[in-house]
């Protein structure tokens, strides 16, 4: 009744006489065409809405119904004025435009938009500084005065020595692979592949009502997906150290807190579909697998429909190569499958959890994936693959939180499913006030999502003033925006 009165321009439910004092909303309520409730909202009295967004980061963009909408709602035909709440507003220049509000008049979103993308970081940086000398931005940050910030590398001769086998034997099959992959998308080029289109496009048919054909596009420079892998093997190398610092944390009275980017769901899967794996059935998977699926990967080309114009992608067959190049992945496929990691599991997630378990801990997980590795119950020496029994998503977030606040589990992993809207820090509001230490074992490629995730042990209401954040992950600027802006150093070098 308040909505179909709110859209007739009858806005007498709310303000002093009315019985609602606000509107509280969330983003998907407005992110399809034609809302129904932002509609409502449009028909306000002009200037008489005040318009706060929280995360306003989530309304930024304005190539979806969502921007869109937001975009009509801020105009200062609808809204007085608006408050813009975030942690991490400032992300892409296509997303500044959102915030044309709090800039002042006279400049268009498209010019905002040209602006900085122009200017870059630097523009951004210019701006919030005379924002905030003019009153428009206002910084309420929490203080990581007594938070402890550090990094744990490798350093014994013994340690420096088993990383580097282990570094050598990898990247020689990594630059195996590259070159190979080279040859690869030099042979697309001049051998003629007959490309099934219905493999990337289905049953779609051209204008005359035939299947359309396919070609293959400009090939993916195999090195585009080396850091995937590289981080798959620095994950794998450190998961004992993070795992046995977890729980010297936990004997020390600490709750650790692991971040990690990657789950290996994706890998899992693909094993399963391949024939190579089974849920139930020991698991015979080794980082070797990982090294095979980067392999297959180079047969995997870009192709275009010749009719529309889409692209898409598939698998050649291995057949399709010249017989020289066929030769040539199938040695290195058996090089691959005869090369030993000893030390480094498939699923550093799982093994850490067993390890913990071992140790007469637990641990919670809040990653989003839908099966795992049992370590705990072997078949053959393998540890048997199941499914994780999550039911209701939203009840599994807020039970495995719940427990590890309660002190029901001793240690939490999350990836960036737990980056926001989580509190899991050491608060007067939680039964189990232990101090918090976060161990980074991969950290996240995206800043923003990072900032996010350092966050959630460090909140206002906390007990304990000084929240520990270790970095697991060397060779790579780990740091991303910590106050020290140090960058790691590898014992790899």
């Amino acid at each position: 009744k308040v909505i179909k009165r709110m859209e007739a321009g009858d806005f007498s439910d709310f303000g002093p006489d009315g019985e609602y004092d606000y509107i509280a909303m969330t983003y998907s309520q407005v992110n399809t065409e034609g809302s129904k409730k932002m509609n409502a909202l449009l028909k306000a009295p002009k200037g008489k809405l005040i318009t706060i967004l929280d995360e306003s980061h989530n309304a930024a963009g304005t190539d979806s119904n969502q921007g869109e909408n937001i975009a009509k709602l801020i105009d200062a035909e609808v809204s007085k004025g608006v408050l813009y709440l975030s942690a991490t507003w400032a992300k892409t220049p296509d997303q500044m435009a959102i915030y044309h509000r709090a800039f002042g008049e006279g400049m268009s979103t498209d010019e905002i938009n040209l602006a900085f993308t122009r200017g870059g970081v630097a523009m951004q940086e210019m701006t919030v500084a005379s924002m905030a000398d003019k009153g428009a931005y206002v910084r309420r940050e929490q203080s990581f005065a007594n938070v402890s910030f550090t990094r744990k590398k490798t350093t014994t001769p013994r340690e420096v020595a088993a990383e580097t086998e282990k570094a050598e034997k990898t990247m020689e099959l990594v630059r195996d692979i590259l070159s190979l992959g080279g040859k690869a998308n030099d042979a697309v080029k001049t051998v003629d592949i007959e490309v099934d289109a219905s493999a990337a496009f289905g049953d779609e048919l051209d204008d005359k009502g035939n299947a359309v054909t396919a070609s293959i596009d400009k090939p993916e420079s195999p090195f585009s997906q080396v850091h995937n892998y590289v981080n798959a093997f620095l994950t794998s190398l450190k998961a004992d150290i993070a795992a046995n610092d977890a729980i010297e944390a936990i004997k020390k009275g600490v709750k650790p807190v692991i971040v990690i980017q990657n789950t290996m769901g994706s890998a899992i899967d693909q094993l399963i579909e391949s024939g190579a794996a089974k849920i139930g059935e020991g698991f015979g998977g080794s980082f070797a697998d990982v090294l095979d699926m980067m392999l297959e990967k180079i047969l995997i080309m870009p192709v275009k429909n010749n009719f529309t114009g889409k692209k898409s992608s598939v698998k050649v067959p291995l057949s399709s190569f010249p017989p020289a190049f066929q030769a040539e992945f199938k040695a290195l496929k058996a090089k691959i499958k005869q090369t030993e990691f000893k030390g480094m599991p498939f699923s550093p997630i799982d093994y850490i959890a067993n390890k913990i378990k071992q140790a007469g801990y637990s641990m919670g997980e809040l990653t989003g994936r839908d099966k795992y590795l049992d370590y705990g119950d072997l078949k053959d020496g393998k540890p048997t693959l199941k499914m994780k029994e999550i039911g209701n998503q939203a009840d599994y977030r807020k039970n495995t939180i719940n427990e590890f606040n309660n002190g029901t589990t001793d240690a939490f992993l999350f990836n960036v499913a737990g980056a926001t809207g989580m509190s899991i820090h050491s608060s007067v509001d939680f039964k189990d006030q232990r101090q918090r230490e976060m161990i980074i074992l991969q950290p996240f490629g995206d800043i923003n999502k990072f900032m996010q995730a350092i966050g959630r042990i460090h909140r206002v209401g906390e007990i304990v003033t000084e929240s520990a954040v270790t970095n697991r992950i060397e060779g790579k600027p780990a740091t991303y925006g910590y106050p020290s802006y140090k960058y790691l150093q590898s014992s790899l070098g």
